[in-house]
């Protein structure tokens, strides 16, 4: 049974990557006055969404596992 619950997990993935895209595809510059001017905030919400997604599809994963003989 497909449970719509497991498409949460694999859509912070697909966040956590376009995040980490975002970041690529942005990229960074230096100001003229010295400061560095980039999109940072995109790397720790990338991590997080990629971990938690990472962890929700743990325990379905591990269930599956444990059925097959």
């Amino acid at each position: 049974m497909n449970h719509p619950t497991r498409y949460i997990p694999a859509a912070l993935l697909l966040l956590g990557s376009a995040c980490f895209a975002g970041f690529a595809a942005i990229g960074s510059a230096v100001a003229p006055d010295g400061q560095l001017q980039e999109p940072f905030a995109l790397l720790p919400l990338g991590w997080l969404c990629t971990t938690v997604g990472a962890l929700g599809l743990l325990p379905p994963l591990i269930r599956r596992l444990r059925r097959k003989p």
